[in-house]
């Protein structure tokens, strides 16, 4: 007669008892693992032969990541995630997942960060895999608390702003825990100008001109964003307002030096007519149109009507008309 006998914390339990040498499992599963001995009696006695372990290979089971320190984690402390698994035979790799894209060239079964960052911030699994199968554990978050980051002002007007417009600026931040509060400043002032996430310029003047920045602050830091210049027009409009006025100035000069030079002129010839002096004779240069369509240009003398000739175009010198003298009025004495 034939026993077999299963080994369990220091005691035996009969399986079962036979008569043939085999015993066979079929269907084996996790709780078949174990040690078992035979015993073979008869009528005389019995003999229990040595123990042997049994031991049912099956995939990774009860995959789950422990994160280490627990708790708040810092920006710049060193964190580590282990993948935890029941296998056998052991997982002979690990791979590591974020936000459902692996990580390459980690292939452990720890994941660590000595020196951990915002940007490592997100959801994470892994995946352990051995002869039998594989599986995935359930995803845990990492959230780094940091101070703001990537600070930056946000619809910043672009050109040269006409006054009197109303000008919004909206200050964008990443951080963890949010951000709690906002503050401007303007230029190197320590000072702020306003509050908020969003800073609003009415009715702008040229005394809003300036460089502005704003500061993003948490329980852990504090981040400013890059400045941004506000131009406004008034500026400009001084500078116009003096070269409309100059070129005014100009053209009134220009007129009244003219008037002046008109009147001069005009004086000049009154006083001449007053003094009986022929008109005709006032002119000093005349032009005479010879016979062959020449140009000549002669002087009119003051004391006789025969002119002097002053400029001839080249050629045969052609006779010239003979400008009649006026005839001569007759005054009453």
């Amino acid at each position: 007669m034939y026993s077999i006998y299963k080994a369990k914390n220091e005691k035996s339990t009969r399986l079962v008892q036979m008569r043939t040498k085999t015993f066979i499992i079929l269907a084996t599963r996790l709780d078949d693992s174990g040690d078992y001995y035979c015993r073979a009696e008869n009528t005389i006695g019995q003999q229990d032969s040595p123990v042997v372990s049994v031991q049912v290979s099956y995939a990774p089971r009860n995959t789950t990541v422990l994160v280490t320190p627990p708790g708040q984690i810092r920006e710049g402390s060193s964190v580590t995630l282990t993948c935890s698994t029941d296998a056998y035979p052991p997982p002979y790799t690990y791979s590591w997942y974020k936000a459902g894209a692996m990580i390459p060239q980690e292939d452990r079964e720890n994941l660590t960060f000595s020196n951990i960052q915002p940007e490592n911030h997100g959801q994470y699994y892994c995946q352990a895999v051995n002869a039998i199968g594989q599986q995935d554990s359930p995803s845990v978050s990492v959230e780094v608390l940091y101070k703001p980051v990537k600070t930056a002002i946000l619809n910043a007007p672009r050109g040269v702003i006409h006054k009197g417009v109303s000008v919004s600026l909206t200050c964008s931040s990443d951080a963890n825990p949010p951000v709690e509060n906002y503050a401007w400043f303007k230029n190197e002032s320590s000072s702020p100008v306003g509050s908020g996430q969003q800073f609003t310029i009415s009715n702008i003047s040229s005394e809003d001109a300036g460089q502005y920045y704003c500061e993003a602050r948490n329980t852990h830091g504090a981040g400013n964003s890059p400045p941004v210049s506000i131009t406004v027009e008034a500026e400009q409009s001084h500078v116009m307002f003096a070269v409309v006025a100059a070129a005014v100035c100009g053209v009134l000069c220009l007129l009244c030096v003219t008037l002046f030079v008109s009147c001069c002129v005009k004086r000049r010839k009154e006083g001449r007519m007053q003094s009986g002096q022929d008109p005709v004779r006032l002119l000093a240069f005349t032009v005479l149109q010879t016979g062959s369509g020449q140009l000549d240009v002669i002087n009119l003398n003051s004391n006789t009507t025969q002119p002097d000739l002053v400029y001839q175009n080249p050629g045969t010198i052609q006779p010239h008309a003979v400008i009649p003298e006026p005839e001569p009025q007759n005054h009453s004495t």
